[in-house]
Order: C-alpha cells, then sequence, then structure tokens
C-alpha cells in the first residue's frame, strides 16, 4: 500500500459530517523498472470531494474570460433548466430543441451548475450538439459556477432542430456520505444581426462511441491511440481540426508524473498534422481543495484556449483517409506508476469549408515533419531524486490545390517544445512544466483564408506532504495522519486568430494564477490507487490570485477586459472561503470584419500558376 501512498492519487474530502519523419525515445525495459522503485519515492498528490452547501447566493464561481455581447436582446434558447445529474454515471441527458431560421452575429452557450444535497467530487461536463463537441469543462464541486462558451463558427449546423447531449459523470457513494447532486441550466443564447461571412460549410464529428451516445474516445495504457476514417467533400479547399482531450485517474496530475510529458500526436494517412499540448488544468478538488474555493483555475469551468490543426495542405494525400490521434508517454508513465489507471477522454471534430469548384489535384510542394522526445533523464539529487525531459517538433507543408476555376497555395507551418523537470524526495516535490506551440497556416489564390496561434503555457509546483499510518490494516480502508502545504503558479499566453472574407476570430489573453497554503487532518484511504476522505481537519490556509488581460474579436464585435480575483480561506468551519477582491471590467465596441475577398497577391498567385500550367502542359 505504500506505493500508492507515494505516487499520484485521488482522494475524497468530505466534511467532518512525405514521409515525416518521427522519432520518439521509448524508455528501456531496465529503466522503467528502475524508475518504477523511484517513482514511490514521491509525496501525495490528492483530488479532494467537496464539503455541503451553506447557501450562498448568486454564483459562487465564475469564468474569469468574458465574451463580447452585442447591443442587442438575444434569443434565448432553454436547453436544460436545473436538470439534475445524481448517481447518473456517463448516462447522457438528451434535449432536442428548435433554433428558428434567421441572421446571428453571435451564438453564446451558457453554462450553470449548482451542486447541493451533500459532499461530492468535481466532475467534468461535456456537451454535444448534433454530436458536435460544443462545451468542454468541469464543475465547482460547492455552491454554484457560470461559464460561457462561443459557438458563432458553428451556425450554419445549429439550425432548425438540435440535439443536445450533457453529459456529467456523477456518482454516489452513500457509505461515505458522496451524496450530492448537480443541476445544470444551459442556455444558448442568439443575437440577431448580420451573420458572419465564410464560416465552415461541413463539420465531421470525430470519435463517435456507440457504446456511449456521443462523441468521445478513452485512451488508456492498453489503447494509446484511436483511429478515424475521414471523407472530405471533394469541393473542400479549407479544414481546420479541433480537439478537446482531459486526463484522469492518475493522469489528471500527468503534470506532476514520471514522465511529465502528455503531447498528441495527429497523424492524417501516416503523416503527422499536428501536435496538441494538453493544457495543465487542475479541478477544483485538485491537490488542495481549499486553494479552488471561491477562485478556480485557468481553463477549469470552461476550455477556452484551443490549438486547432490545419488539415488543408494534407490533401495531397487525398480527400479520404485516416485521422489517428497518439498520446505520448502513456504506456512509459504506466509501467513506471506499475498502475492501468491512466487515462485520456478525447473528442473534437473537423470544420470544413466547401466549394460547388470540385478539387481536381493537390500536390506537395514541401512536405517535412518530425517529433522528438529525450525520455526521461533520472539523477540522485540528496535525499532525493531529479527528473528531466524535453520533447520537440517541427512541420513544414506546402500544397498546390488545383481547382477548375483557379489554384490555391496552402502554406502551414508548426514548431513547438515542452520541458519537464522535477526534484522529489518522500515528502517534497518541485515541479515545472514548459509548453510551447506555434502555428502559422494561409492560403492563397482562389481562395484567401489565414489561421495562426502562439501559445504558452508554464507550470510550477512546490509541494510539501507528509501521511503517517495510525491504523494496522495492510490494505485498505487504511487511516492517516496527513499534512501538506505548497505553492502552486500556472501562466498562459493564447494568441489565436482566424481571419476570412467577413470572418475574424480573434483571441489575445495573458492569464496568470498563483496561490499558496496547506491544511493538516486525518484521513481513511479507501482504495488501492488512493482514493480517501478526510475525516477531520485540523488547520485550513489558503489564498488564490487570478489575473487576466483579454481582447476577443468575434464578428467585429470587441470585448476588451482585465480581470483580478482573490480567493481566501482561513478556518477549519467555514470551508467556503470567500474573496477578499473581485474586480472585472468589460468594454465591447464594434467594428466591420469586412474586407476584400481576393487580394493583389492572391489574383497573380492565380495568373502566375496559370502561366505556369499553359507553359508546361
Amino acid at each position: 500500500m505504500r506505493r500508492e501512498l507515494l505516487v499520484l492519487v485521488s482522494i475524497a474530502l468530505l466534511s467532518f459530517a512525405v514521409v515525416p519523419t518521427l522519432i520518439l525515445v521509448p524508455t528501456s525495459s531496465s529503466q522503467t523498472s528502475d524508475l518504477g522503485g523511484i517513482a514511490s519515492q514521491r509525496p501525495m498528490i490528492l483530488k479532494f470531494a467537496g464539503f455541503g452547501d451553506p447557501g450562498i447566493k448568486g454564483f459562487y464561481s465564475f469564468q474569469a474570460l468574458q465574451y463580447p455581447h452585442p447591443n442587442a436582446t438575444p434569443i434565448t434558447i432553454t436547453v436544460a433548466n436545473d436538470v439534475v445529474f445524481n448517481n447518473t454515471g456517463l448516462t447522457p441527458y438528451n434535449a432536442t430543441v428548435y433554433v428558428p431560421p434567421g441572421n446571428y452575429s453571435l451564438i453564446l452557450l451558457n453554462v450553470s451548475v449548482n451542486e447541493t444535497g451533500g459532499n461530492q467530487f468535481d466532475r467534468t461536463i461535456y456537451i454535444y450538439a448534433n454530436n458536435i463537441t460544443v462545451f468542454w469543462g468541469s464543475t465547482q464541486e460547492i455552491l454554484n459556477s457560470t461559464a460561457e462558451v462561443d459557438l458563432t463558427l458553428l451556425e450554419n449546423f445549429l439550425r432548425g432542430n438540435v440535439t443536445f447531449k450533457i453529459v456529467l459523470p456523477n456518482y454516489y457513494d452513500k457509505q461515505l456520505n458522496v451524496t450530492g447532486v448537480y443541476k445544470v441550466t444551459v442556455k444558448l443564447l442568439l443575437y440577431p444581426g448580420k451573420a458572419p461571412s465564410n464560416l465552415p460549410t461541413y463539420v465531421i464529428p470525430l470519435f463517435y462511441n456507440k457504446n456511449l451516445t456521443y462523441p468521445m474516445a478513452v485512451l488508456n495504457p492498453s489503447q494509446p491511440n484511436v483511429t478515424q476514417a475521414v471523407s472530405f467533400p471533394k469541393g473542400t479547399y479549407n479544414a481546420m481540426l479541433v480537439l478537446y482531450v482531459k486526463g484522469g485517474g492518475y493522469d489528471e496530475f500527468w503534470y506532476a508524473s514520471l514522465p511529465a510529458i502528455r503531447n498528441f500526436l495527429v497523424y492524417y494517412n501516416g503523416f503527422l498534422a499536428g501536435v496538441i499540448q494538453p493544457y495543465p488544468v487542475v479541478y477544483t478538488g485538485g491537490i488542495n481543495p481549499f486553494w479552488w474555493k471561491p477562485v478556480t483555475s485557468i481553463n477549469t469551468l470552461a476550455f477556452h484556449t484551443p490549438q486547432l490543426i490545419p488539415l488543408t495542405p494534407l490533401l495531397a494525400l487525398g480527400n479520404e483517409g485516416n485521422l489517428t490521434v497518439v498520446v505520448s508517454n502513456l504506456v512509459e508513465s504506466s509501467n513506471i506508476l506499475q498502475s492501468q489507471d491512466l487515462s485520456w477522454d478525447v473528442s473534437g471534430y473537423i470544420l470544413v469549408w466547401n466549394s460547388s469548384n470540385s478539387l481536381i489535384n493537390a500536390t506537395f510542394l514541401k512536405a517535412y515533419s518530425y517529433y522528438y522526445d529525450s525520455g526521461p533523464e533520472i539523477g540522485s539529487l540528496g535525499s532525493g531524486y531529479s527528473y528531466s525531459e524535453g520533447a520537440k517538433y517541427l512541420i513544414d507543408y506546402q500544397t498546390l490545390l488545383k481547382f477548375p476555376k483557379g489554384y490555391v497555395i496552402a502554406s502551414y507551418t508548426s514548431w513547438g517544445s515542452t520541458e519537464a523537470d522535477q526534484s522529489f524526495n518522500v515528502e517534497h516535490e518541485i515541479a515545472s512544466l514548459e509548453e510551447f506551440s506555434y502555428v502559422n497556416y494561409s492560403s492563397g489564390g482562389l481562395f484567401a483564408f489565414n489561421y495562426a496561434s502562439s501559445i504558452r503555457n508554464s507550470l510550477s509546483l512546490d509541494l510539501s506532504a507528509f501521511a503517517a499510518q495510525i491504523s494496522s490494516a495492510t490494505s485498505p480502508p487504511i487511516n492517516y495522519s496527513y499534512i501538506q502545504n505548497g505553492t502552486l503558479h500556472i501562466y498562459t499566453q493564447y494568441e489565436s486568430s482566424m481571419r476570412a472574407s467577413g470572418l475574424i476570430v480573434q483571441t489575445d489573453l495573458n492569464e496568470s494564477l498563483e496561490t499558496l497554503g496547506g491544511f493538516g487532518g486525518k484521513i481513511t484511504v479507501i482504495n488501492s490507487y488512493g482514493g480517501a476522505v478526510l475525516d477531520k481537519l485540523y488547520n485550513n490556509y489558503a489564498v488564490t490570485t487570478k489575473t487576466l488581460t483579454a481582447l476577443l474579436n468575434v464578428n467585429g464585435y470587441v470585448a476588451n477586459e482585465t480581470v483580478r480575483l482573490v480567493g481566501l480561506q482561513n478556518s477549519t468551519v467555514n470551508l467556503t472561503g470567500f474573496y477578499k477582491a473581485s474586480e472585472v471590467q468589460v468594454s465591447t465596441t464594434y467594428s466591420s470584419p469586412g474586407s476584400p475577398q481576393y487580394s493583389i497577391m492572391d489574383i497573380l498567385i492565380n495568373v502566375v500558376l496559370r502561366l505556369i500550367e499553359l507553359f508546361i502542359f
């Protein structure tokens, strides 16, 4: 049982009541065996449940990022109103609503969740509309929370009868007094006005699961990848992949694991199409539950920093093929931790821009890619160990697409790196993670389109934790005296811009979170992978500060925002904490996103390519 206590664990808190180059460096079997012993020399990282409802009015937690709201009365469609998720597990709530015809300048989805009826863990919440993933987030364990996402890009698919599926995997354990229920309200807000031009014409949902009845693949050490056949319409001139991922089990804390790199490699017909670096989301019961009440971590209530992958250049491989998603280091980490309890939920879709102009052919002008992972490097450090690992990648594609009425040159460059470092012994861990990714995609000629993103994420964790067994049991349940203290800093710099004639979706944000504090009490470990309850709380103190500056531009509606939130915990009786500061300033302006469909350069590209075609053929 000692090994389970010293690796990453989940604990419940109850109130007392061309030919692409691919280089992967796997961990050797002998090294994996050695790391298995080293991995046990680590403090516990925990996951806790909430602790009741004292009846606070208003929203206890809220998403810091605010989308622009046009100066118009929206048409509000209620998808769900206080729908109860009790012991529902993975079963979705289904609701079909009617979206009236019309032009909408902006479409938002508001998701509000209320926890009541007792103690409960944080839970993920996924929402699908006609099998398109439209919301990816999680709950606040206690009281209530609210968050929004922008669905304007999906306007063409939110018409007529739309079937929503809401998934909130909630479970009971009455013996442990885990009986809380979640009530979910979902509203679609349609703002009348001029609709954006150049919206996607098709969407291809990915990873539909017949057993679950919604699009989600679950990757684990036995199945670290998933493949789906895709077929692009013949008139496709632009395609963008949107991918959502979420770690579970031991991989909820993947950024402090061994190895601590989880990159998602996406392939189309064997060619590396892109690399998604997962965001280090910390849920409201994660590590120290008092850190997140009431201020939540970044991307927790709703994910708002996605990286899109351009697939257009890979049409040189054909408009039909296999899309494969592989998560790195999942098998290696399972071997080190000697556990199969690592998993990732994966969902997403492909946005397709299509024309009546059928694609005649597509040819690579340039195709190069590689991915490299150094593998874990372990060293001795005083009474403990040090760990470091790095990964990097490069993608460089350029494709010539020929249509009956002209040409498109699609150019796509992406590169990135991930660095993970740790020092640890049985009671103390310092972990850092740095992720950087850059994407630049442009198509010129007959159809003009641009997408660019730059994402930098960083995490630093300094955690001390001590657990002393106070019962004689050799298997769960086992009682421990537990104390923890630490700091966590998370930062993201996110820039993303999608532009075409009459279409603009842009986000520029800097978001930072810093929290410190600790607590101590008695816990009971209830299962082999670290699930436990807190029986008694002796001390508790935490201060969490979140700041954000952001500019969001959706269809010409621009929101400029600054946020500063400070939450404080300083009681062993009132466990909800309170806001010391809650400053949110948002201003909304409007400017037309219109621009000429064809630039002079686009016209010149087609003239030159026509001349080359005539000269050669």
